[in-house]
């Protein structure tokens, strides 16, 4: 053997038909730091898998320094069950078929099952980068405070511009009962071009029959101002911060974090990464909408409408007192400019994520 005691109690140990918890997956390793002899945990069973069935690696290990020598490497029971094999990557494999844990040498469980080890490896390592990931996200929870402030001062100029879009809305299609968003749903503003062309009649004579064609005139920015369905972006950055506030710990954080179970670590480490990235996706869209008002994008809509095979009547201006909306230049509803419409939107600092190993 390797000089470091026999293998303990029965060869085969058929305890683990349901998947070990992390927790065991742990002591494993915790045992292994200490005592650099993974066939010898009290648990694992030392037979040589048998062919075609299932595996599930838990976790990687290797020896500590002090087995690093030939003869203080570990025994393998795929190919070496009596002889020093391996001291680097080794294994904490599950066969839920037979219901036993086996510490295996990488390389040697590769070269017993070649197509078993890439499905069990693949899923291996995205159960890793997922820990890594929910680890990285819960150490980003004391982040939560500032989180919160830089909503709370992006709050009142997100509303300023919910309130300027609903009232955009409202005039063009309550008020003027014009429909500028089905003509601006992907950005694009098109007019219609008709062009003679001869045909042949079915009697021979030739004709001149018009055809039409659209042409694009020009984009608009911020176009998405117009959607009468969309949503109340302040609305929606207050319930994001509510979600914050709620998986924010009360007292130590640290403390709490230890109290919590895997289950419970994931469930925190998504809502904080799905209200951080919603929280930025809705200052981005609040930008966006509010890029609508502009001198640049009155003009081009102004011009479009004098195109021929334009059917669509209104008139926009950017001035000082705020948005003119009409169906000409004389006559058009006035809406003012909210306070802080034009205050700076600040992003909510970056969410980075680890880098894999």
């Amino acid at each position: 053997m390797s000089g470091d005691g026999q293998i303990p109690g029965p060869a085969v140990k058929a305890d683990y038909f349901e998947r070990p918890d992390i927790g065991l997956v742990k002591l494993i390793r915790e045992y292994i730091k200490q005592f650099g002899t993974p066939h010898l945990w009290w648990g694992h069973t030392h037979t040589k898998p048998p062919k075609g069935g299932r595996v599930t690696f838990l976790g990687k290990y290797s020896l500590p320094k002090t087995h690093r020598r030939r003869e203080k490497w570990a025994l393998c029971p795929c190919c070496s069950p009596a002889t020093p094999k391996y001291f680097k990557q080794g294994l904490i494999a599950w066969f839920p078929d037979e219901g036993v844990i086996r510490c295996v040498g990488d390389q040697c469980y590769k070269t017993l099952d070649p197509e078993g080890y890439r499905i069990a490896m693949e899923l291996l390592e995205s159960e890793i980068a997922e820990q890594r990931s929910t680890e990285y996200l819960l150490s980003r929870l004391p982040k939560i405070p500032d989180y919160i402030r830089t909503i709370d001062a992006n709050l009142d100029i997100v509303a300023a511009i919910d309130q300027i879009r609903r009232e955009l809305v409202l005039n063009l299609e309550q008020r003027l009962a014009i429909d500028l968003w089905s003509e601006l749903k992907d950005g694009m503003l098109r007019y219609v071009v008709r062009t003679p062309r001869l045909v042949q009649r079915s009697d021979g004579k030739m004709d001149v029959a018009m055809s039409s064609e659209f042409r694009d005139f020009g984009r608009v920015d911020g176009h998405i101002a117009l959607n009468p369905a969309a949503r109340k972006l302040a609305l929606n950055l207050s319930h994001r911060k509510e979600n914050l506030l709620a998986i924010y710990p009360d007292g130590d954080i640290a403390e709490s974090l230890r109290s919590m179970t895997e289950v419970e670590k994931k469930k925190i480490s998504k809502i904080l990464s799905g209200c951080h990235n919603q929280c930025n996706g809705l200052l981005e869209e609040a930008e966006v909408v509010r890029r609508f008002f502009s001198r640049v994008n009155a003009s081009t809509i102004n011009n479009w409408v004098q195109q021929d095979g334009v059917s669509l009547r209104v008139h926009l201006k950017f001035a000082d007192d705020g948005f003119h909306v009409g169906r000409s230049e004389t006559g058009y509803f006035l809406i003012k400019w909210p306070d802080k419409l034009w205050h700076t939107l600040t992003r909510l600092e970056p969410l980075s994520q680890p880098m894999a190993a």
